[in-house]
C-alpha cells in the first residue's frame, strides 16, 4: 500500500471517529454506532476503530436500560418494553436481552387485558 492510500485511509479513520464522538457527545449513541459500523465495514481491522465501537455499544446499552428503569419506575413496562426490544435491534446484546426477559417476568398483570377462555361459564 502506498503511503498516499495510507494516508487517505487514516484521514477517514480520522472523520468517522470525530463523528462518531460528535454523535456520543450529544447522546446520540445509535448514530455513533451507524458511523462505526459503516467506517468498520472497510476497515475490519483497525482496533482502534474496534475500540471506539465497544464503547460506543456500552455507552448505548447502559443509555437504554436507564431509560426502561425510569420507566419502569413509572409503571410503564409497555414502553420499557418496546425500547429494550428497539435496542436489540440495533445491538445484539445480552445485557440487552437479560433486561428485556426480566422485565416481562416482572410486568405486572393488566386484568382490563386479561381474557378468560371461559367466560361464557359466567
Amino acid at each position: 500500500m502506498t503511503t498516499y492510500q495510507n494516508q487517505l485511509e487514516d484521514e477517514a479513520i480520522a472523520t468517522a471517529l470525530e463523528k462518531a464522538e460528535e454523535y456520543a457527545e450529544s447522546e446520540k449513541y445509535e448514530s455513533a454506532i451507524s458511523v462505526m459500523e459503516d467506517v468498520l465495514n472497510s476497515y475490519a481491522d483497525d482496533a482502534n476503530l474496534q475500540a471506539a465501537m465497544d464503547t460506543y455499544i456500552d455507552a448505548f446499552v447502559n443509555d437504554v436500560i436507564a431509560q426502561a428503569d425510569a420507566l419502569i419506575d413509572e409503571n410503564d413496562y409497555s414502553s420499557a418494553i418496546t425500547k429494550l426490544e428497539a435496542a436489540i435491534e440495533v445491538v445484539d446484546s445480552d445485557v440487552l436481552k437479560d433486561q428485556l426477559a426480566q422485565t416481562k417476568e416482572n410486568q405486572p398483570v393488566n386484568l382490563t387485558e386479561l381474557k378468560s377462555q371461559n367466560a361464557d361459564d359466567f
